[in-house]
């Protein structure tokens, strides 16, 4: 009961952080990956749930400038979470059965950069390497804006600032290497507006 609670949450947050993003959710147990074969949107989020057995999803062979990934898939790791940015072919393994092979296709490309805005607000982001969380907003009017990144649960993990600041553009950079692998939301809140960005650690 609290695995189905822990993938309601998550649906819903991933949902609030991008409405049109879809959600695959792939079983994993002895010995396969259902469905072994589908098609995402570039931005889209797939989502690994374990069912029984002692398994991986791990990447091998993915497009150029993809994020490759490496999480175990067990009782104690039920849930792993990518969202591919690239499109092109992914195939994928568990690292303990050869026999557990899968490939998704990724259609159409999108950097994590693309703003989502929010009025005349706008907020960008990027990563640099795997640690580093480029920020940029835009604000119509100067006053103060709270950053700060969030895990799928609710619990606020990383205050970024909570600052007065000026009309116009500003930048950050953030080290996020003290955090989890997997996916986070970054949210700003300036005014009476209210931005969220889903971001993933790899």
């Amino acid at each position: 009961m609290k695995k189905f609670y822990t993938i309601l949450l998550a649906l819903i947050l991933t949902g609030v952080a991008r409405s049109n993003a879809t959600v695959m959710i792939v079983t994993v147990s002895d010995f396969q990956f259902a469905p072994a074969n589908f098609t995402v949107n570039a931005g889209d989020t797939i989502m690994w749930v374990w069912n029984s057995g002692t398994h991986t999803t791990t990447s091998n062979n993915i497009p150029p400038g993809a994020l490759p990934w490496d999480a175990p898939i067990d009782n104690s790791s039920p849930i792993y979470v990518y969202i591919p940015l690239v499109g092109g072919n992914y195939d994928y393994e568990c690292d303990f059965h050869s026999q557990m092979q899968a490939t998704f296709t990724v259609v159409g490309t999108v950097g994590i950069e693309q703003p989502v805005s929010s009025g005349n607000a706008s907020l960008n982001t990027s990563m640099t390497g795997a640690s580093q969380l480029n920020i940029t907003y835009n604000l119509p009017s100067a006053g103060v804006v709270d950053l700060a990144i969030y895990d799928l649960i609710g619990n606020k993990v990383l205050t970024i600032s909570k600052d007065a600041v000026s009309a116009g553009l500003h930048a950050a950079r953030v080290n996020v290497e003290g955090l989890q692998k997997g996916v986070y939301l970054l949210n700003m809140q300036f005014g009476e507006g209210n931005i969220t960005r889903k971001i993933m650690v790899q």
